[in-house]
């Protein structure tokens, strides 16, 4: 102790050094440590560089390039390939919607009166008569909007697909009319589905398909329509002629002018056209057992004048046709 505070100074700077030493110990480890770490980390970065190089083909700057040539151009394709399934009259569908429930609801009525009329001055195939028969206060498809009485403008936000399904039919049935039909039975297409408010107490979010009226129909699992990727809009008319006018129509509907696909086609015997038969005479009592002295010139006007109870093979049939829109985004 003496010793000690007699070369104090001696010793402290001994202590000091000592200190140092150690502190000097833990800090070479510390760096040791994370020398180690590093070594590991690098060692990591060189084995996926060398994996990602031996990739085929490698990930270079060149290649990267390409890959995004490559992309570009089989976007290209793909939208080549959409704008190929619009049909060759894809111009006919750009027309601009009306704006307000109230202007589609007059658009509605300019279609059916249109249709009206072109039906009054169309010549049925083999017919020596003018005009295409159609039932009476015939609203084309459209009697949700168009009934008299029932009928109410459409909302603005089925507006878009339900002009689209006017054009479409429009173009259907005027190219049917020109094919000459005797009748048109019916028209029918999908309902507009329109999301509800949810405060809607028939169930708020859902849809219009349990309100399908005379005039519409759906499609259901027959549909060639796939979520995300194809959209599809069915219709399906009904009408009576002759297999020309089925031939000559189906014929138009492959001309691919529009992208629409016959579903299925229906056919059965439309209603026969009846003649009266010829009848003896109330007071002819022997008529029925052929011994009137004029049985046999009744016979004879029957002969010449009875025509056969079928008139004409007219058939009734029933086309359903889905408007196909390829969705998928390039």
């Amino acid at each position: 102790m003496a010793a000690f505070k007699k070369h104090i100074g001696f010793f402290s700077t001994v202590i000091v050094l000592v200190l140092l030493a150690i502190a000097g110990l833990v800090f070479i480890f510390l760096a040791a440590g994370k020398s180690s770490g590093a070594a590991d980390k690098l060692k990591k970065a060189e084995t996926n560089l060398k994996s990602a190089l031996a990739l085929a083909p490698a990930p270079t700057p060149a290649n990267v390039e390409a890959s995004e040539a490559n992309i570009t151009e089989l976007e290209q394709v793909l939208s080549s390939q959409v704008e190929s399934t619009q049909g060759k009259s894809a111009s006919i569908l750009k027309q601009r919607p009306p704006t307000t429930g109230t202007n589609m609801y007059y658009d509605l009525l300019a279609y059916k009166n249109e249709l009206d009329k072109d039906a009054k001055v169309m010549q049925p195939y083999a017919s020596e008569e003018t005009g295409v028969s159609v039932p009476e206060n015939f609203d084309w498809g459209f009697s949700r909007f168009l009934q008299a009485g029932a009928g109410s403008p459409p909302p603005e936000s089925a507006i878009p697909a339900l002009f689209r399904q006017k054009v479409i039919l429009n173009y259907l049935l005027r190219k049917l009319l020109a094919t000459g039909p005797q009748s048109i039975v019916s028209v029918q297409r999908e309902p507009v589905t329109v999301e509800r408010p949810k405060d809607d107490s028939k169930g708020g979010g859902k849809g219009n398909k349990e309100d399908a009226k005379g005039d519409e129909f759906w499609m259901g699992k027959e549909s060639a329509a796939i979520p995300g990727i194809v959209s599809t809009t069915a219709f399906r008319i009904t009408f009576t002629g002759y297999t020309q006018n089925l031939r000559a129509f189906l014929k138009e509907i492959a001309n691919f002018e529009l992208p629409l696909v016959v579903r299925s086609v229906e056919v059965k015997p439309a209603e026969p056209t009846k003649t009266a038969a010829a009848k003896a005479k109330p007071d002819d009592i022997f008529a029925i057992f052929g011994g009137s002295p004029q049985a046999a010139e009744t016979t004879d006007v029957i002969e010449k004048n009875q025509e056969p109870v079928v008139k004409s093979n007219i058939s009734e049939f029933t086309i359903v046709i889905e408007y196909i829109e390829v969705t998928i985004k390039s």
